[in-house]
């Protein structure tokens, strides 16, 4: 699965950004993080909730970035399963869950 847009957030609160969810099939969503990680921008699959995020601030309010996420669920490792892009620029991930 791989994600290409482009994203001006307008405000530092959690937001989702692109997203598919199916009535008890789970899904996935590319999102900004809320808490004291609002610039991070986090990957998250369901019903699994394992996760991926930007380990540094990633995103800011009112700027323009282009945010791609390339997802392989048949990949051995978090590293190999989830890649995020900002501006074409490969972000290191925290991973949570596996």
């Amino acid at each position: 699965l791989t994600t290409s847009q482009w994203v001006r957030p307008d405000t530092d609160k959690q937001q989702i950004i692109v997203g598919k969810f199916s009535s008890g099939a789970g899904g996935w969503e590319l999102q900004t993080r809320g808490g004291v990680n609002l610039r991070k921008l986090q990957f998250t699959t369901y019903p699994a909730t394992n996760n991926g995020y930007t380990t540094a601030d990633a995103i800011f309010a009112g700027k323009w970035y282009h945010v791609a996420s390339v997802y392989d669920g048949t990949k051995a490792t978090n590293p190999e399963r989830l890649k995020i892009y900002v501006n074409g620029v490969s972000q290191p991930i925290t991973f949570n869950g596996t």
